[in-house]
């Protein structure tokens, strides 16, 4: 085989692998200290970025084993890093992502409200993408409360899995685990995400009582299976060449 014809399939084999890491995740998880009313407490989050018919899925997530004890360790808003300018960018849509395998709640003091599908937050509820300067190494994200950062949102979060109805003080109306939303127009792709920074903000004071940065736990793994089957045709057509033009030989007498 040429090296021409190396070249051109090698550069198929990135093109093919370069498309398969679109259509996978992105995950950043993090974890810190936080305030309970009992003394300091654990704070944790996750955020799953993918794509979804052109759009940046954001899946942010309160991943605490504290019950959200105290209004400071209401997860607010992420912090995070992307090619496009956020001017070109907005939300669409923003919901609890509640299924019948995996309820999710909304709180109300002491009691809550349970979905089994998909909760699309009403215009009282929703967060909101950045309308003022940003930390050092971030150019957008998505906040439930101002902190400077995001004008003025309802103050309303996320609270843990344990959650039980107690302690989160007067932010809002919490949401329980976990909330989803899209960004239209974006137009990178995941290693543009992958290769910045997250912070997860936690309580409403100036820049979130709690920072907490992300660290990279999760990229897409390359696919190459259609690349390797092309690698493979070229090499097959040479080979066969190759038993077609001995056999031809052979038959004349020459071999």
């Amino acid at each position: 085989m040429s090296i021409k014809h190396a070249g051109m399939v090698t550069a198929l084999a990135l093109s093919f692998g370069e498309a398969e890491f679109a259509h996978g995740a992105v995950i950043f998880s993090g974890s810190g200290t936080g305030q309970t009313s009992d003394g300091p407490g654990e704070i944790s989050a996750s955020a799953t970025f993918s794509l979804s018919g052109g759009d940046l899925q954001v899946t942010l997530s309160n991943t605490s084993t504290d019950p959200t004890s105290d209004p400071a360790n209401e997860l607010i808003a992420i912090l995070f890093h992307t090619a496009d300018a956020p001017s070109s960018l907005s939300l669409v849509s923003q919901y609890l992502p509640g299924t019948v395998a995996t309820p999710q709640y909304q709180w109300n003091g002491s009691s809550s409200t349970k979905y089994t599908s998909a909760y699309d937050l009403p215009s009282n509820e929703q967060w909101s993408l950045p309308n003022n300067t940003l930390p050092s190494g971030y150019n957008t994200g998505i906040g439930g409360a101002g902190l400077n950062y995001f004008g003025s949102n309802p103050k309303i979060g996320i609270v843990s899995p344990t959650y039980a109805g107690a302690g989160h003080g007067s932010i809002g109306s919490p949401f329980q685990d976990s909330l989803t939303f899209d960004i239209a127009g974006y137009t990178g792709n995941l290693s543009d995400i992958s290769a910045g920074k997250v912070e997860f903000l936690f309580g409403t004071g100036t820049g979130g009582s709690y920072q907490v940065p992300g660290t990279l736990e999760s990229v897409p793994e390359a696919n190459f299976g259609w690349a390797a089957a092309l690698l493979v045709i070229p090499i097959g057509l040479q080979v066969l060449k190759r038993k077609n033009h001995l056999q031809q030989l052979g038959e004349m007498g020459l071999i």
